[in-house]
């Protein structure tokens, strides 16, 4: 705001002569009118005017011209300026009311996502790895521009390009319902989303709230978790057999995804403890993998009774798995079987690293 008293003030007297000096003052209208009524209900016509909040010793104001910075303002209040010219020992005043009304509400933009690890864009909404930790950051520009290319929180903003920024993420529900947010963030342009904060499934809402000069503006983003891959098994030929000598074939089928978190890649599993179901816990080894084919051959197995575990990993990171058993009994052999079988493996272990096939070194430990 610029009030300009020296544009329109002269001496009548010496009209092309410069006056001395200026002086401001400021009053709450709204106040001072409520001030004149309790003045009147008391039988007096005489009340002191109460001060606004607007400093007003800013360059140029002695010399007639006022400029006041937009953050000086209140929206829904009405000030009554005063400027005092004087040259030599005359005066003379002028008032003048300044209404001051919510400005356009900031301009709110969140960062692009697309192409973040452990995500995905579809129908406008984003698709989160529930195991992946997400950073999102906002943006602000004041609606008439000015002299803020940019609105910052006010740790972060210069002087009069400060504003409130406020982030909340809360379950999604319908147009009647405000969920309480499941985490926030006050006076920060950027958002940390950890890990195992949003559940595969469940669909969220993500908002920026940014306010300055009693107007506020938003962004939001629909953030669903991501589901594992569903419905897959895994089969293993032979479910018994004999250590080194019989070829274990591991066979992942059935899997289903949605066609954005598609491709899946495949691992092989192994748990020498007994495993029912994904509720069980365990121990997993690697076998082999990540394929990107759902099978493979394997002749190195520990010997014993234990489980076997098939993984298929979508595009976006999140895993589905599928539970097998298989039984492996050590061969039956004497003091010269045992020297040729081990001269056959130490054989296989040369063969399987020149060949460099992935988790094929995986197996060595096993071998030996």
């Amino acid at each position: 705001l610029a009030l300009d008293a020296a544009a329109a003030s002269y001496d009548p007297d010496e009209p092309s002569a410069a006056l001395d000096s200026y002086s401001w003052s400021c009053s709450d209208a709204n106040a001072n009118a409520e001030a004149a009524g309790a003045a009147a209900v008391a039988g007096s016509t005489t009340y002191d005017e109460v001060p606004c909040s607007v400093a007003l010793n800013t360059a140029g104001a002695s010399a007639g011209l006022l400029s006041l910075a937009p953050s000086s303002f209140t929206p829904g209040s009405l000030l009554q300026f005063t400027v005092t010219a004087q040259r030599g020992a005359r005066t003379s005043s002028a008032t003048a009311l300044v209404e001051v009304t919510a400005g356009s509400p900031p301009n709110v933009r969140l960062d692009d996502l697309l192409g973040r690890p452990g995500t995905a864009v579809v129908n406008g909404n984003l698709v989160l790895n529930p195991d992946v930790k997400l950073s999102v950051s906002g943006s602000a520009q004041p609606a008439l521009g000015g002299a803020c290319a940019a609105l910052l929180p006010e740790s972060l903003a210069a002087a009069g390009c400060a504003a409130s920024f406020s982030w909340s993420l809360a379950l999604a529900g319908d147009a009647t319902s405000a969920a309480e947010p499941i985490l926030s963030g006050v006076d920060v342009v950027t958002l940390i989303i950890p890990r195992q904060t949003v559940a595969g499934g469940t669909n969220y809402v993500l908002k920026l709230d940014v306010s300055s000069l009693g107007s506020t503006g938003s962004a939001q983003l629909t953030i669903r978790g991501a589901l594992p891959p569903s419905g897959g098994q895994l089969d293993v030929t032979p479910s018994s057999g004999v250590q080194y000598e019989d070829t274990f074939g591991f066979v992942q089928s059935g899997w289903w995804d949605e066609p954005e978190n598609l491709p899946l890649t495949y691992e092989f599993e192994y748990s020498t403890e007994q495993v029912t179901g994904a509720s069980s816990v365990a121990t997993w080894r690697p076998l082999a993998g990540p394929f990107t084919v759902p099978t493979h051959s394997e002749r190195y197995l520990p010997s014993g009774n234990f489980s076997a575990r098939g993984v298929a990993i979508n595009a976006l990171g999140v895993k589905g798995y599928a539970y097998s058993s298989v039984v492996v009994t050590p061969p039956a052999l004497d003091e010269s079987g045992l020297a040729d079988l081990a001269q056959s493996q130490l054989g296989s272990i040369a063969e399987i690293v020149a060949s460099g096939q992935p988790g094929g070194t995986q197996a060595t430990p096993t071998i030996l």
